[in-house]
């Protein structure tokens, strides 16, 4: 991309980058989405230009190519990436989500995916750190993202447990107000989440801040008659309301989800039953007793068949 807009002022880079392939016009030699991306991962110094030439480049489809790539950057090379890059990357989000970029919602739930729970390590801690950072920066964008703010109350409402330690009592006071201001101010949207907000607020009872969510939520009286349209949620409402597949499937990190779906589709190919047959076979097993209390086997792998049967109703 270099060579071929070298010497030549921003509104000649441009064009070049903007034109289409015709059978007038050679195809250039690089996809402009894909090289301009990594110019601004891989070349720090001159990132605000390449993001000056994505923005307009994007434009022209309404980000659907940009925000398409970036996703499955974060997907599949995320963990693979180097700190600096990380950073170059938290930066393009950042300010994508400035810009108001159509999809951007879309990759920073794909982003929150690598904050597992139970992993309080430094690239957890580094990258919780940085995207609650953007969130509040941005919380007016937030706010107007009826779709991903289940993602982001569920995401930290549950990694605040990881975060109980004196060292990160300034991340977590930081996830609690976030948390505290979604459902606050956007409780519908967090009540999407159904059955599982009463789950997750249970589990962090015990955190300062979380508890007055958590006795907030109780103190909702029912109300004797069904109204039809619930604005203050008590736990009776919610525990009617199934959690949808999609928003446990995301608490999934990729990697959990890439062996998962080997189990579930290479391995099941190998077998001489049907794959259905293997699915239900696989989502109905229960650990015993005795593999429950073994210490070698991770908790997470107690999950298993909850976590297939999420995948396949996900799907």
């Amino acid at each position: 991309m270099q060579k071929t807009i070298q010497g030549k002022d921003e509104t000649a880079a441009l064009v070049i980058l903007k034109q289409q392939p015709t059978e007038d016009v050679t195809p250039l030699p690089f996809q402009p989405y894909i090289a301009l991306l990594y110019g601004v991962i891989t070349e720090p110094s001159q990132s605000k230009q390449h993001l000056r030439y994505l923005t307009a480049v994007a434009a022209a489809d309404n980000y659907k190519n940009c925000m398409g790539w970036l996703q499955k950057l974060v997907d599949l090379k995320f963990v693979k990436l180097l700190v600096a890059c990380r950073s170059q990357l938290l930066w393009l989000v950042r300010e994508l989500v400035h810009v108001n970029a159509p999809g951007v919602d879309k990759v920073v739930a794909c982003l929150m995916r690598y904050l597992t729970g139970g992993d309080p390590s430094r690239t957890t801690i580094w990258l919780a750190s940085s995207m609650i950072r953007v969130l509040i920066e941005h919380e007016a964008w937030l706010l107007s993202s009826s779709s991903l703010i289940p993602f982001v109350f569920h995401t930290f409402a549950r990694i605040a447990l990881d975060h109980s330690a004196a060292q990160h009592a300034s991340l977590l006071k930081q996830e609690v107000e976030l948390c505290t201001t979604l459902w606050n101010r956007r409780q519908a949207d967090v009540a999407q989440l159904g059955r599982e907000i009463v789950r997750v607020l249970s589990d962090a009872k015990d955190i300062p801040g979380m508890n007055a969510l958590w006795k907030q939520l109780r103190n909702v009286r029912d109300t004797a008659e069904a109204e039809k349209e619930v604005t203050v949620y008590s736990v009776a409402h919610l525990m009617v309301i199934p959690t949808p597949p999609k928003y446990l499937a995301y608490r999934l990190n990729p990697k959990m989800e890439e062996y998962l779906l080997f189990m579930m589709y290479r391995i099941g190919r190998t077998c001489s039953r049907s794959r259905a047959v293997h699915l239900r076979c696989l989502s109905s097993l229960e650990p015993d007793s005795e593999l429950k209390g073994h210490t070698a086997v991770p908790h997470s792998w107690m999950a298993l068949p909850a976590l297939v049967r999420v995948l396949i109703l996900a799907r």
